[in-house]
């Protein structure tokens, strides 16, 4: 996160459904939008410090083989953790 974190304030943007490799080294993660509704429910402390609403991202990492929660294989309990609490919008990342 931290590092995701340092590649927003140099300018790098995740605000669309993309991979990205300079994350984490050796794996690929995903960033997906989030809906309206759920940025509103799950960012009360972020609201509070900048004092207004803002849109949301998803961070969406592999499993341990490498795999997304939408690709076939991926581990159930794991696609499940990383796909359950918000709602995405969008369509998801294309592989390039």
């Amino acid at each position: 996160m931290n590092d995701a974190g340092e590649h927003v304030r140099s300018g790098r943007r995740y605000d669309r459904a993309a991979f990205a490799d300079e994350i984490i080294e050796g794996y690929a993660v995903a960033f997906m939008p989030i809906q309206s509704r759920s940025a509103v429910r799950h960012s009360n402390a972020g609201r509070a410090i900048l004092g207004r609403a803002f849109d949301g991202v998803q961070m969406i990492l592999p499993d341990a083989r490498g795999l997304f929660p939408w690709d076939a294989g991926c581990d159930p309990q794991y696609a499940t953790v990383q796909m359950s609490l918000l709602d995405l919008a969008g369509d998801l990342p294309a592989r390039q």
